[in-house]
């Protein structure tokens, strides 16, 4: 029971983390969850992209699949 409650607040807390640095997309997921609109895609995708930058079992792996180049 430990582990669910805390990968899950570990996930909840990167997340913020996360916004409170970038606070352009932090305003933007306020007006797209106030707007009364469907938020699901956005909020999707913020916190799918805060699990990706800081995953919550820092041991997984990742392979790219396409040649990539940065810029």
């Amino acid at each position: 029971m430990l582990a669910g409650h805390e990968t899950t607040a570990n996930s909840i807390a990167w997340t913020f983390e996360r916004l409170l640095r970038t606070p352009a997309t932090y305003d933007r997921l306020r007006e797209v969850v106030r707007s009364g609109e469907d938020p699901e895609d956005y909020l999707e995708a913020t916190i799918t992209e805060s699990m990706r930058v800081r995953p919550v079992v820092p041991l997984v792996g990742r392979r790219v699949q396409v040649p990539w180049q940065a810029r």
